[in-house]
């Protein structure tokens, strides 16, 4: 049996166009993954839903996961190796698209796009007082990750003729060279940008890759974007770079504990959050860079492909590959190469 948990209505067409009706059961979003059939083969869902080994446990026959984005964060790895369950992810359907929102969101940031729209329709007032932005021409921007979004990031940024460095564990050189990037340690990446964007998974080695230790190599006057993973930062200490003035202007798309958005705890980790996203310096969305009609259109169609190549006896293009939890262990493994 294939489980979907629909992330939108329209998926469920395409669903069951590509399969019969008693080969397919559909769950509606924000299903758990205890909630389904135990007697699941193959299990689809979106970045919202925890998979963990106990919950592996509870679907004796599932023997194929496939998430419907990049990241694979919400998935026990080692659990899935342990028990011969392959995990596929979406690797490329984003890589221009999160790349294009990370650049509107620099671009909203270094030239305060968002109060200006504000004075003029709230205020109606044409005073740009206050309103002084910064040049991407010349400044050095520092690129966390050099996965597909980060390159193509690059590539995008390229055009403002910027000074391009970037960090990565396996650095890609080629790509260093048609953009003219120079690939340095992060310390150093930290010492030198003006502009960071961060393009990397998340993991335990990458968890708060910017913290309070960071804040001493900052260049006062720095941007941070982030349209990663909010676990990426520590969001007390970007909140204190921006209230320092070490960080002059904060893009994100994503925040640590982004999955407490509208609750009604009261935990320092939400009280936090509230006070980084209401900074004046602050341009946020909620995890939205994904978010395009192309975009949503390419994870299905190659999620559907996924399963198919799965269901025929092929082992599937994007499958996690299963030493990773060996040489990694669980999601809290190393620094895997960043596709984010």
């Amino acid at each position: 049996m294939i489980s979907i948990i629909l992330n939108e209505p329209w998926e469920a067409a395409k669903c069951t166009a590509a399969w019969e009706a008693d080969q397919l059961t559909l769950y509606p979003a924000g299903t758990t993954a205890d909630q389904i059939d135990p007697a699941t083969d193959v299990l689809s869902t979106f970045i919202h839903t925890k998979i963990t080994a106990a919950h592996m446990d509870r679907l004796p026959n599932l023997r194929l996961i496939a998430t419907r984005s990049t990241g694979f964060d919400h998935i026990d790895i080692a659990a899935a190796t342990a028990r011969k369950i392959a995990v596929c992810n979406v690797p490329a359907y984003g890589e221009r698209t999160v790349a294009e929102y990370a650049m509107a969101l620099l671009l909203a940031a270094t030239r305060l796009v968002l109060p200006s729209t504000y004075r003029l329709q709230h205020d109606f007032s044409a005073n740009v007082q206050g309103l002084r932005g910064v040049d991407i021409h010349g400044k050095t921007v520092g690129i966390v990750g050099t996965g597909r979004i980060g390159r193509n990031f690059g590539r995008m940024i390229k055009g403002f003729s910027p000074h391009i460095i970037a960090y990565d564990v396996t650095p890609e050189l080629d790509w260093g060279a048609e953009v003219g990037a120079t690939f340095v340690d992060l310390d150093s990446l930290y010492r030198q940008a003006d502009i960071i964007s961060f393009h990397l998974p998340l993991f335990a080695t990458t968890h708060h890759t910017f913290n309070m230790q960071t804040l001493a190599l900052l260049k006062p006057g720095v941007f941070v974007v982030n349209t990663s993973r909010g676990g990426l930062i520590d969001s007390a200490a970007l909140l204190a770079g921006l209230n320092q003035g070490i960080v002059r202007g904060a893009a994100l798309d994503v925040v640590d504990h982004e999955e407490l958005i509208g609750s009604q705890s009261d935990s320092p980790d939400v009280q936090v959050m509230k006070e980084l996203l209401a900074h004046p310096h602050v341009i946020a969305s909620a995890h939205n860079a994904f978010n395009t009609s192309e975009a949503l259109e390419r994870i299905l169609s190659t999620t559907i492909e996924t399963i198919n190549q799965h269901l025929t006896g092929y082992e599937p293009q994007y499958m996690i590959p299963p030493s990773f939890a060996s040489l990694h262990g669980a999601n809290d493994g190393g620094i895997m190469k960043s596709e984010a």
